[in-house]
């Protein structure tokens, strides 16, 4: 046995040393198979094994099982076992996680897909293409369909999206996997688009060309044969031989790992312009104060506005964001006033009432005309309400688009900093805050 085999050999060794330590531990059902699995050893365990089984079991006492785990496990321990079983991975600054029925056929149909989408996001990792993506979690649920249909969005809360996936079994008998494959296309591309930032048309053209000029096409059509081959490859008797769905389910979590390669980006985006964005703040600048220059001037001689600004500032938000902020949330308390005790059929015709009317307010310079004396607690708290939203709004001046009905702000904004300077320029221009002390 040469060097790099007695290296192989060994790790192996240890793997299994490690499963018959911790599975046990992890869940008390599968003693007894452990146990079983053991004495079909025989002598084979007590030369090789038992010893290092020992050691696995003192470091677990050293370190503690979830810390050994996390350092070892890619994903968590015994997700096929249950009723549903569970393929979780992180790629990209995202966390996927797939649940399907744990059945033969249903197996082989979502390991597929699971298969598809891993092979893209290492594409996309490996050629550099940047969909600038929000970190979120993606939980999909499967079933089974005649053909693939649209994926559908059940729930989604601030980074946080459960999914519906329609998968199709293929015929033994069939031999073209090109539709087949388009399909599967389409659905991956209908999810990554969902949380990529980039306009709708963008995102579209840079994804299509993975396929036209990467060979992405080519490198999926195994993996879409993937279904067959399990069915052809893994004993259906055996398979259900296991047992696998009379377990109970396993929860155990682990952090999930990310391979280096497959790491978000989060250099400076190549649509950054650090000029561009200067000039921009500084007709924010002026633009802001138009609208709200009687309130402003009202509020810059209280000395609360004065601590709330200071706060503000310790919190990490720029003067040009605070004023900014501040337009918004008088601009949105007069449109308020505008459409209160009106009724409207639809949301659709409140909302463009109501955006007519922010609009108007804001384009208009404020006068004793359009002025309200708004108190000074509604100004507090909808100005952090608005500053929250703010990272959405400036989207577009990056040439950027959310595409989600309940943006992931927290996401946007810590995006927006890593690559887009958002919470770092300013201008020392026109800022008629700077009269605030620190």
């Amino acid at each position: 046995m040469d060097v790099i085999e007695d290296a192989i050999y060994r790790e192996s060794l240890f793997n299994a040393a490690l499963i018959i330590a911790a599975a046990p531990k992890v869940s008390s059902q599968v003693y007894g198979y452990i146990e079983y699995i053991k004495s079909q050893m025989g002598d084979f365990f007590d030369s090789e094994l038992a010893h290092l089984v020992d050691e696995v079991n003192r470091t677990i006492d050293e370190m503690g099982l979830d810390t050994l785990l996390n350092a070892k496990l890619l994903s968590s321990p015994f997700s096929d076992l249950g009723a549903q079983r569970t393929i979780d991975w992180k790629a990209l600054g995202v966390q996927w996680k797939v649940t399907f029925d744990n059945d033969f056929v249903t197996n082989s149909v979502a390991e597929e897909f699971c298969a598809f989408m891993q092979i893209i996001q290492v594409e996309l990792a490996l050629t550099k293409t940047d969909l600038h993506l929000i970190g979120n979690t993606m939980n999909f649920s499967v079933s089974l369909s005649n053909e693939i249909k649209e994926p559908v969005v059940i729930r989604h809360n601030r980074g946080e999206y459960e999914w519906r996936l329609f998968l199709p079994v293929l015929d033994n008998d069939a031999k073209d996997f090109r539709m087949h494959n388009a399909q599967m296309s389409t659905t991956v591309q209908f999810v990554l688009n969902l949380i990529s930032l980039l306009p709708k048309e963008e995102f579209k053209g840079i994804y299509f060309k993975l396929f036209e000029n990467n060979g992405l096409a080519q490198k999926t059509v195994s993996a879409n044969s993937y279904q067959r081959m399990y069915r052809r490859l893994v004993d259906q008797k055996q398979f259900e031989e296991a047992q696998r769905s009379n377990f109970e389910s396993v929860d155990h979590p682990v952090l999930l790992s990310q391979h280096p390669a497959l790491n978000a980006e989060d250099s400076l985006s190549p649509k950054y312009d650090q000029e561009a964005a200067k000039d921009r703040i500084r007709i924010r600048y002026e633009k802001s104060l138009k609208p709200i220059q009687i309130t402003f001037d009202k509020l810059i001689k209280d000395e609360k506005f004065h601590d709330l600004v200071r706060q503000l500032r310790k919190d990490g938000w720029l003067d040009w964001q605070i004023l900014m902020s501040l337009t918004n949330a008088v601009c949105n308390y007069k449109a308020n006033l505008l459409v209160q005790g009106k009724q409207y059929v639809t949301h659709e015709s409140f909302a463009k009432d109501f955006n007519k009317g922010f609009q108007s307010f804001f384009d208009e310079e404020e006068s004793l005309s359009n002025y309200v004396d708004i108190p000074f607690e509604e100004i507090r708290s909808d100005l952090k309400h608005q500053l929250e939203l703010l990272s959405i709004h400036v989207l577009p001046s990056f040439d950027l688009e959310s595409k989600s009905e309940k943006p992931d702000v927290k996401g946007i904004k810590e995006m927006l900093q890593k690559r887009f300077n958002f919470m770092t320029d300013d201008t020392s221009g026109e800022n008629p805050l700077a009269v605030i002390s620190t």
